[in-house]
């Protein structure tokens, strides 16, 4: 890909900067890679990603200073710890998309039940709906069963959402295998603040 002009080509690498560091999944390292990748194939130096990607850490770091005590964030994290634990795969930025995360799910479900887990059924959402989320969007998850049928996944469904309404998050899902689940939420998803002595 090739923006029309310089201007631009900032302006596009600024944004894709921007939802890495506030999406808060890729190690700072991959973000900077990512970002020099990004800026080269678009006809940009080097520098002009280092010096984004510095700008938006700074920038994020005192955001986060100011995020409350539990985010949504924190409460997405917990609610998805407890379906994991209750044998639903839970799994968060999870593939670049959703048609491709419904497929490649049932292989980490055989791989779970391999280990002796207990595997009752899944749901996820990809980086497009993290990306999404950064932007004031909120998340839309996939849901389902090993089980074949409507029903089977409409009860992972329905427990998905009391799962996370019980920790204090907007669920809304219309009840039926038509729709995801869409989750209304302030993406507020923490960093390791940098040592003192590094910028990362």
């Amino acid at each position: 890909m090739t923006a029309a002009n310089p201007k631009e080509a900032l302006e596009s690498l600024s944004r894709y900067v921007r939802e890495l560091v506030v999406g808060g999944f890729d190690p700072i390292s991959e973000v900077r890679t990512n970002a020099r990748d990004y800026a080269v194939g678009d006809g940009l130096p080097a520098s002009a990603a280092k010096r984004i990607v510095d700008a938006e850490l700074t920038r994020f770091y005192k955001l986060q200073r100011r995020f409350p005590k539990v985010t949504d964030n924190d409460r997405l994290d917990a609610a998805f710890a407890e379906l994991n634990r209750s044998g639903i795969v839970a799994l968060q930025n999870y593939l670049c998309c959703g048609t491709c995360a419904s497929r490649e799910i049932h292989e980490v479900m055989a791989e779970r039940r391999d280990a002796g887990k207990l595997v009752r059924g899944y749901t996820s959402y990809d980086v497009q709906s993290t990306w999404a989320a950064t932007d004031g969007h909120g998340i839309a998850l996939n849901y389902g069963s090993p089980k074949r049928g409507r029903k089977a996944a409409e009860a992972i469904g329905h427990e998905v959402v009391a799962v996370l309404r019980k920790h204090g998050l907007d669920a809304r899902w219309e009840g039926n295998w038509d729709n995801r689940i869409m989750v209304e939420l302030r993406w507020q998803r923490r960093r390791r603040p940098p040592r003192a002595s590094s910028p990362n």
